[in-house]
């Protein structure tokens, strides 16, 4: 049986619930970095605003503004790594930015394949430079669909609604989460809800334990 809640910290590295109402995120792991909205705890325009998520608040993000969250998350090198996410995307044109790492070699997307539906995306650079990717099928946008990416050298893994690809990639030096941003910039910003980000220094493997973290709508 799958508990429809938000998930807790256990065997997390880094957890956002984005349930604050405020400028600084407050991080659901202790001793945790905590985010903000935009660039800093100033309110600015690039500032997601909050409003109903997929347990609780999330936050909405406009691509005309280039909203975006910033999380010196401090996690270091990260040779097996999962995310994990709520997103209710918009179904416009072009490949946005949901979360980046700070090195730009980690990078989960979204893309609008029509009018109606859009493709997630896992993507890691590799010590030779190489991208290598793994992309869903298409889902409906503008519904809430939950995303797990996990790396786990040879293997790229990104789950959609319990749905699983994979890539291959050879990784090398192991890419660094010491920075994390939500949303895009310029033609990658975001245009959609984000809820409840996961991230552990673990990689999930196997359906089983990622279906267990999904609870449909």
């Amino acid at each position: 049986t799958v508990a429809c809640a938000a998930p807790d910290a256990t065997g997390a590295a880094g957890l956002l619930h984005l349930d604050d109402n405020a400028q600084t995120l407050a991080n659901g792991v202790a001793g945790g970095a905590s985010a903000t909205l935009g660039a800093d705890a100033t309110v600015e325009v690039a500032d997601p605003g909050f409003v109903a998520g997929r347990f609780g608040s999330g936050l909405t993000f406009s691509p005309n503004e280039g909203d975006h969250v910033s999380w010196p998350a401090a996690l270091g090198m990260m040779p097996d790594l999962t995310l994990e996410l709520w997103v209710r995307p918009d179904a416009i044109a072009g490949t946005r930015d949901l979360l980046v790492s700070g090195d730009g070699r980690v990078a989960l997307q979204v893309t609008g394949a029509s009018p109606t539906t859009v493709q997630f995306s896992f993507s890691v650079t590799g010590g030779n430079g190489q991208v290598r990717t793994a992309t869903s099928a298409q889902v409906t946008g503008n519904a809430w669909h939950h995303v797990i990416a996990s790396l786990d050298e040879p293997t790229l893994r990104l789950w959609v609604d319990g749905v699983r690809v994979e890539a291959a990639i050879n990784l090398g030096d192991a890419p660094a989460l010491d920075a994390i941003r939500l949303g895009g910039a310029g033609g990658t910003s975001f245009s959609g809800t984000l809820d409840e980000i996961w991230i552990a220094q673990t990689a999930i493997t196997a359906d089983e334990a990622a279906l267990t973290r999904y609870c449909p709508m």
